[in-house]
């Protein structure tokens, strides 16, 4: 079983640490999943995003732990939270990366630095062997948080975004462990 509902990692990269959500950071969440430019970035978050959603959206990442198939955190600039990083299980030792970062702050090497303490996390503490991740054609950014990260590009193919209500080209990508 993963630990995420009560893991904090240690580490604190680029003024950005990752912590298990709190029921306080609810109206963070709520401001950063409404804003359509970071909803239209990712597949699960509905746009507009119905309000009070955020309680119910920080329940189903501790369910998400509890059940084992992945792990999420805020991520935290030690003022507040700035979006949220996700390692969802796809085998027993496979994971997916997700993450969004609210408008505020991209550009400004938080999303990089969440994606690298996540994917050392899963080789690390879940004992992943790869981590793939994605992005949207359309969203550069998160081909260039992914190139830093030194994932591989690995193919294309389509991907539902809830938030456009439609089915969108999608790049994807692979991040092996050393040795693997």
């Amino acid at each position: 079983m993963l630990s995420g509902a009560t893991e904090t990692l240690d580490d604190t990269c680029d003024g950005v640490r990752l912590r298990p959500f709190r029921a306080g950071d609810a109206a963070a969440l709520q401001t950063i999943c409404a804003g359509w430019r970071m909803a239209r970035m990712t597949s699960r978050i509905p746009h507009p995003y119905p309000a009070r959603a955020a309680p119910r959206r920080i329940a189903e990442r501790e369910a998400l732990a509890e059940s084992g198939r992945g792990i999420s955190f805020c991520l935290d600039s030690g003022r507040v939270v700035t979006g949220v990083v996700t390692l969802r299980r796809q085998g027993q030792r496979r994971h997916q990366l997700g993450y969004s970062i609210g408008d505020a702050w991209g550009g400004l090497g938080f999303t990089t630095a969440a994606a690298q303490q996540a994917s050392a996390y899963a080789f690390a503490a879940l004992g992943a062997d790869s981590v793939r991740a994605g992005h949207y054609f359309d969203t550069p950014a998160s081909q260039r948080v992914l190139e830093k990260c030194n994932f591989r590009y690995t193919g294309s193919d389509w991907q539902w975004c809830q938030a456009r209500q439609q089915l969108v080209p999608c790049r994807r990508y692979l991040l092996q462990a050393a040795g693997a």
